[in-house]
């Protein structure tokens, strides 16, 4: 599986994709979006970056050539509607600054993608990951 951090390394990656396999989306690769305050100024970086826009919106740019796209999230599991529709992704803690996005990001024939958000302000600006599990006893389910 590819690493991919740069604008670039998904452009080659995609062409290199298509050609192997017909379909950009058939192989997974793993990508790592950098924070950043400002995503607007932060695109022209040549980095994956994402950022929250002033609705709170989480958007996730792939490089100037690409539009930023917009991620429902919600931190915690993701929320699946009914089929596979999915309403929302997850947000994981996985330590300080670095966020997983679940599940993986599959945009049907150009992209297929594990996402890691890395360099995420703390206390994180869409909140914090539940600290611990709720164990329910016997007694406690009816």
């Amino acid at each position: 599986m590819s690493l991919l951090r740069r604008a670039g390394e998904v452009s080659r990656w995609c062409e290199q994709a298509e050609l192997a396999f017909g379909d950009a989306s058939t192989p997974v690769c793993q990508l790592c979006f950098r924070w950043v305050d400002d995503i607007y100024k932060g695109r022209v970086s040549g980095d994956l970056v994402c950022g929250m826009d002033a609705n709170d919106e989480l958007l996730l740019c792939l490089g100037e050539t690409w539009r930023p796209l917009p991620i429902p999230w919600r931190v915690g599991e993701p929320v699946v509607k009914e089929g596979p529709e999915l309403e929302a992704y997850g947000l994981v803690r996985l330590g300080a600054g670095v966020w997983l996005l679940n599940p993986s990001l599959n945009l049907e024939g150009e992209l297929h993608g594990f996402v890691t958000l890395y360099d995420v302000p703390e206390p994180a600006p869409f909140g914090e990951a539940p600290e611990r599990r709720r164990i329910l006893l016997p007694s406690e389910v009816n």
